[in-house]
């Protein structure tokens, strides 16, 4: 009864609490240390600002100045732990008051179509400029950073390299490095922030700006922050490759397909979740035909090889997420019942 003050109410036990407490004792928070997180672009009609790969070419092709204004973009569904699964889109991006969109003939005519919609936006700007977007955030989205989606089910941080944007469901941490994201994907971490968080339907936690700027940044030594930025840059290497591999195969999956295309349903997408005859099963089902017999032993060969390959980076990344989890514990001074109870609330 006595921790129920005039701020946010915690109801847990005394453990918790207490170790909760010291977890945030005596330390800069995250953005006292980085700055607070920056929420992704609000268009405010998503339908008219984000193009696909053959759209955003024709653009181009009809003015080459279109693409000044062309960013690749990603949504917060494409946030994953240690990457992010790009589907090729981009974002017209044009903030208030910074350009004439007759300069821009194409991406014009293409946002001609929506103007009686985008003038009925909540908020006032000119009816082909974005909702909600500043200019002086283009050097930060094009540099390198932290980012995450605004609904998450466990720890979705990721490091972001190539100058992506994203849209309101998605944050950034500008200068984020690779310290901060193995502190943020730990088990720890995640403690914390489902402790501060709106729990939703689906095992989801929103996972907004001013929670996660309130986490607690200690002082680490030279080993220890090497050790955690390292193992924290080597497991999003990790679940790249095992992403490239997820998708190489996935690729070449409608090659089985009557005239080699086909829309692949959720079984195959998620391919190395099967064995292989469970996988020739779906290929029946999903294609009308089995895999013919001639190449056969060639599939089932190279089912099984990349099938290992993506289990053995599932257990590199497993041990060096365990590496981190251990590093941090050490960072806050846990002791093994405190551990202890991390660990049992993360099972």
């Amino acid at each position: 009864q006595a921790r129920l003050g005039a701020g946010s109410w915690q109801l847990e036990d005394d453990a918790s609490a207490s170790l909760r407490q010291k977890l945030v004792s005596g330390h800069p928070t995250l953005k006292d240390i980085y700055g607070s997180p920056c929420r992704g672009v609000v268009s405010g009609f998503n339908d008219a600002f984000v193009v696909d790969r053959s759209k955003r070419d024709a653009l181009i092709a009809a003015d080459a100045n279109s693409a000044e204004l062309l960013k690749p973009f990603l949504e917060g569904k494409d946030l994953k732990k240690w990457r992010s699964e790009p589907q090729d889109l981009w974002l017209i991006y044009i903030p208030k008051g910074r350009i004439d969109i007759d300069d821009y003939p194409a991406v014009r005519d293409h946002l001609l179509p929506y103007r009686d919609k985008l003038e009925k936006r909540a908020t006032r700007q000119a009816w082909f400029e974005l909702q909600q977007a500043q200019a002086a955030y283009v050097p930060m989205m094009e540099a390198p950073k932290i980012i995450y989606g605004h609904f998450s089910p466990r720890a979705l941080f990721s490091r972001e390299p190539k100058g992506y944007f994203s849209n309101d469901k998605s944050y950034f941490i500008p200068g984020g490095d690779w310290f901060l994201l193995g502190l943020l994907n730990s088990k720890l971490y995640w403690w914390q922030i489902q402790s501060l968080c709106p729990f939703v339907r689906g095992g989801f936690y929103e996972v907004r700006v001013q929670y996660i700027g309130t986490l607690p940044i200690p002082a680490a030594d030279e080993s220890t922050h090497t050790e955690i930025a390292s193992e924290a840059e080597a497991c999003q290497h990790a679940a790249e490759t095992q992403r490239n591999l997820q998708q190489a195969f996935r690729r070449r999956i409608p090659d089985l397909a009557p005239g080699g295309s086909a829309r692949l349903p959720g079984k195959l997408e998620r391919w190395w979740k099967l064995d292989f005859p469970a996988f020739r099963g779906e290929v029946k089902k999903a294609f009308k035909q089995d895999i013919p017999l001639a190449e056969r032993n060639d599939w089932e060969s190279f089912f099984n090889a990349k099938q290992a390959a993506v289990s053995a980076l599932d257990a590199e990344i497993a041990r060096r997420e365990k590496a981190i989890d251990q590093a941090v514990y050490r960072l806050f001074a846990l002791t093994p019942a405190e551990i202890a109870l991390l660990e049992g609330a993360a099972d």
